[in-house]
């Protein structure tokens, strides 16, 4: 059967298929001696406390399903096998965060645009569900696609505070290689703070990035929710609004994300199957 588990990557997302109390009890006494703090592990002399504890306990999960993925990954030979995989991992993934929310209209705007060195940027607007607007930028090369289209790229940025602009740099250099951009600012950051300041908007009550998504995160958990479900709908509708542009080639759409913006893009590339090509840094909390 297959085993996938999604443990601590981001602060946003910390979903984890625990076994029972049995299961859990026999996993325990199995887990390797590394797996687990001695007596004298970050905390002196002093017994482990109950965080540290349970971060052994999902480290353990994590390399033990971490092993089986590699297991399973090295008797796939074939294309059909391969897309038999893709095909399990979809449905184990979307078990784990809930199903993802029904299309509705993009009513997308464009609020201007600004030239820029050999591309243009269009501030846009799209709302990923009714009256739940997304900020984004796209940036467009000046200079003529080779094709009739231009290849395209979804931006998702890491747990920066400023979201889409953190990622302008890049973004500009993408667009000048012959690429257009969509970068967009994930729920919690950017223009889409959910817990402004009232006295100074422009700032956080949940302090950073990873505050917003944190706070954000209990509510839908007290309800069997996901706030990654809303996290990756809203990247899934950037590659709707991308596929609706008459200059973009709806077969050319990869996407880039790096950090919490990585985890972001390799959620979405699992579960979108438009996207054409992936590409993540930072993803992982840890080194193997």
């Amino acid at each position: 059967m297959l085993k996938v588990a999604i443990i601590a990557i981001s602060t946003w997302v910390a979903v984890a298929v625990l076994p029972d109390a049995g299961v859990a009890q026999e996993h325990a006494s199995n887990t390797p001696a590394q797996a687990a703090p001695s007596a004298t592990q970050g905390t002196g002399s002093f017994a482990p406390t109950a965080r540290e504890q349970l971060n052994a306990y999902l480290d353990g999960l994590a390399a033990q399903y971490t092993a089986e993925r590699a297991s399973d990954v090295a008797e796939i030979h074939t294309r059909t096998e391969a897309e038999t995989r893709r095909a399990a991992v979809r449905r184990k993934l979307l078990a784990l965060i809930g199903e993802l929310p029904k299309p509705t209209p993009l009513n997308e705007r464009t609020l201007g645009e600004t030239q820029a060195d050999g591309f243009r940027v269009r501030k846009v607007l799209f709302e990923s569900q009714p009256n739940f607007p997304v900020t984004a930028l796209l940036y467009v090369p000046d200079r003529p696609s080779s094709d009739s289209k231009y290849a395209a790229i979804l931006m998702t940025p890491g747990h920066y505070f400023t979201g889409k602009a953190n990622d302008a740099g890049m973004a500009a250099l993408f667009a000048r290689s012959g690429f257009i951009v969509l970068s967009y600012d994930p729920i919690g950051q950017g223009e889409r703070l959910q817990y402004p300041n009232p006295i100074h908007p422009d700032t956080s009550l949940a302090g950073a990035a990873t505050g917003e998504h944190g706070e954000a995160s209990l509510q839908p958990m007290l309800l069997g929710d996901t706030f990654a479900r809303y996290e990756i709908w809203d990247a899934m509708r950037g590659i709707d609004y991308l596929s609706s542009l008459p200059e973009v080639d709806p077969n050319c759409i990869g996407a880039f994300g790096c950090s919490g913006g990585g985890t972001v893009t390799a959620l979405t590339g699992a579960l979108d199957t438009r996207i054409a090509a992936v590409g993540v840094a930072l993803l992982y909390h840890f080194v193997r």
